[in-house]
């Protein structure tokens, strides 16, 4: 309100009359039916509100303008935007506004993608008689139909959802799945299997069977085996491609082919069950038991949650019917998770870093890195780091291409293992590892700073050829060091001029089996052999829960030779494959007397050095009783043979010449005629 300026006013505000009764409004009739009246007091009590409020915004009053309060609205707008996008001083929820402010400027954009961009949430899309897989596929479709990439799906904290069939990522790139704490579980596996009504052909593509889950659909993929074991389970999934539920008919793209022992005929009674991932991305090369065109789904993030398989109630464990996560990507990642009692592989693909996760009760791999050659510009490297577990590969033979913790196919490798620790393995740590030039071939493994222990071996097989492949730093506990594995696999390694093995520790392995234990060692190849590697051989007597520690041996020289350490520091080399002291010689080195000795038993006649590759005749002979030859002797130097002072005794024309170097030159000083 404008100060009151007609002549009447009062240059000074007068004091305020006594208040009578409670605040109120104006009416135009009271109790006395009079009606109500402002009164000064009211209208200069409106007046110097308004001018503090000019005052505080800094708008100057002018009684001409009727502009006032949009000056200082404007004002307040102003001060609002200043704020957000001084980077200082802003609060952090201005970070939001100004993200909002920058989008809705956009006319692609509504308030609706403003939310979106922030997070979806699988709940927004459940619909009555949905199933869990229904809310979720919902949810990610629309995520796939958003004008922009870099959102999550969050999913409802703490609550479980039953999965019944895949959920595809589709074309999606830069997503976070976000489980939130929630638990993804498999159903039971008698929920999406059915058995087969009568015998079928193994090419034949219309089968009848005993029901029709209510689980299947159309686009959906089955497969038929007879039992868990992936031998007898058929090959690739096959689409579907009609229902007929009243007739309890479907129509497949192709028959189920041959399996097991059904070469042409698949029996009445066999089972047929839907194929299903908990996620599943594009494939790296043209599969038909997907509906997406090769590719890679770039920063897939997997975080937060439990993922149970539910092992236990499947009636399959064959890694062509069942696996969990299906992600070819390049900086995807599968983070914070409990992934357990899974009935086949965990994790197929590639471009990912696997990272701080538990796992727990597995039949098959934690890690299977798959990446066809079509893909393999756009992929990066992969890293298993951080993880704990207990309990993996435990039904790997029922589950095939599975025989390690973390196992390979096409492309594999780049690949980096680090800082994990897990237990209890039914197979070998690492799988195995192909040839370098092979089409999808598999290049460089770097394994280092883990724990590992009770694993049927280190590794399954490794071909001469691998390349980059690196173990180090590794603790590694009754890992089937008896195991005929670690010994090719080893030797193959340390034969390799771009692998090795080394500074790793080997606890606990049954004393009977230490030629076995220091054959995986270090192989044939001792010059790769460094003062770190350490082996301990230890006999347990369960009885008394004592241990009796042998000394520590490393392998030298080849099958036909060890090492054997005594508690003087005392090394002793034994070139006889039982390591008898009745073997024909062998060497002593002692680090307290700081010598080297070649000794020979009684049986020895002599010691020979043979330089020549192609001929027998010894450079060098050294009899029992201790006499010398030099049967291929022809000059011997006393000194080194390009410094001045050294002598020569020169035998080569017949005459023996002793000479000596003199200004870089051989001058002789005596002849003795032969």
């Amino acid at each position: 309100m404008h100060p009151l300026r007609n002549g009447s006013q009062a240059t000074t505000r007068p004091a305020n009359k006594p208040l009578v009764g409670s605040p109120g409004y104006f009416t135009e009739s009271g109790d006395n039916n009079i009606p109500s009246y402002p009164g000064a007091d009211w209208f200069n009590h409106v007046i110097d509100e308004f001018q503090n409020a000019l005052a505080e915004m800094g708008v100057t009053f002018d009684p001409t303008k009727d502009d006032h309060l949009q000056k200082m609205f404007s004002g307040v707008n102003l001060s609002i935007n200043d704020h957000i996008n001084n980077a200082t001083n802003a609060h952090k929820a201005s970070a939001i506004s100004l993200a909002l402010k920058s989008i809705l400027g956009n006319e692609q954009f509504s308030l609706q993608n403003v939310s979106d961009s922030f997070g979806v949430f699988v709940e927004e899309f459940r619909a009555e008689n949905d199933s869990d897989s229904d809310a979720i596929n919902k949810a990610l479709n629309y995520i796939g139909n958003l004008p922009f990439t870099g959102t999550r799906l969050v999913f409802k904290e703490g609550y479980t959802y039953e999965y019944d069939t895949t959920h595809y990522l589709g074309g999606i790139n830069n997503l976070t799945l976000d489980l939130n704490g929630a638990t993804l579980k498999r159903v039971d596996g008698v929920l999406t299997s059915s058995t087969l009504d009568g015998d079928i052909g193994t090419g034949q593509a219309i089968i009848w069977l005993t029901r029709i889950p209510d689980t299947w659909h159309v686009g959906d993929y089955l497969t038929a085996f007879s039992d868990v074991n992936n031998d007898n389970t058929s090959q690739n999934p096959v689409k579907i491609l009609e229902i007929d539920k009243l007739a309890k008919k479907v129509t497949l793209v192709n028959g189920f082919g041959s399996f097991g022992s059904f070469t042409s005929i698949i029996p009445s009674g066999t089972t047929v069950a839907k194929c299903f991932q908990c996620f599943s991305g594009r494939p790296s090369a043209p599969d038909p038991g997907s509906p997406f065109n090769p590719g890679i789904n770039e920063r897939i993030f997997i975080i937060n949650g439990v993922l149970d398989g539910n092992s236990a109630n499947q009636l399959n464990y064959s890694w062509r019917f069942i696996h969990e996560i299906g992600l070819h990507s390049k900086g995807g990642l599968v983070s914070k998770m409990h992934i357990k009692n899974v009935a086949g592989e965990s994790i197929v693909g590639h471009g990912i870093t696997v990272d701080d996760n538990v796992y727990e009760n597995l039949n098959g791999s934690c890690f299977h890195l798959s990446l066809n050659d079509l893909q393999k510009d756009k992929g990066i490297f992969s890293r298993f780091i951080n993880n704990n577990g207990k309990g993996v590969n435990l039904r790997s033979t029922d589950v095939g291409h599975s025989e390690g913790m973390i196992t390979f196919s096409w492309g594999a490798g780049n690949l980096i293992i680090e800082g994990n620790i897990i237990k209890n393995g039914g197979a070998a740590i690492i799988g195995e590892f192909g040839p370098k030039t092979e089409e999808n071939a598999d290049r460089l493994l770097i394994m280092g700073v883990n724990i590992f222990e009770n694993f049927q071996s280190i590794m399954h097989d490794i071909s001469p050829d691998a390349e980059g492949v690196h173990i180090h730093d590794t603790v590694f506990v009754s890992c089937g060091l008896e195991n005929s594995n670690n010994y090719a696999v080893t030797t193959s390694i340390l034969k390799n001029a771009s692998c090795s093995i080394r500074d790793c520790t080997y606890i606990n392995t049954d004393a009977n089996k230490a030629e076995e234990a220091l054959s995986q060692f270090i192989g044939s190849n001792i010059d790769k052999l460094t003062s770190f590697n350490k082996l301990w051989v230890q006999q347990r007597d369960i009885g008394s829960m004592s241990y009796d520690i042998l000394e520590a041996r490393v392998l030298e020289g080849g099958s036909d030779a060890y090492v054997d350490e005594d508690d003087k520091d005392t090394t002793i080399g034994y070139y006889k494959k039982n390591g008898s002291q009745f073997s024909e010689y062998f060497e002593l080195f002692s680090r307290i007397l700081g010598l080297k000795q070649f000794r020979g038993n009684n049986t020895v006649t002599a010691f020979e050095f043979v330089t020549g590759y192609s001929t027998d005749i010894p450079s060098l002979r050294i009899e029992k009783d201790g006499t010398v030859q030099i049967p291929l002797m022809r000059k011997l130097i006393l000194g080194n043979m390009n410094e001045d002072g050294s002598w020569l005794f020169d035998a080569t024309g017949g005459d023996l010449l002793i000479q000596k170097k003199v200004g870089g030159a051989w001058v002789t000083k005596n002849t003795i005629t032969g």
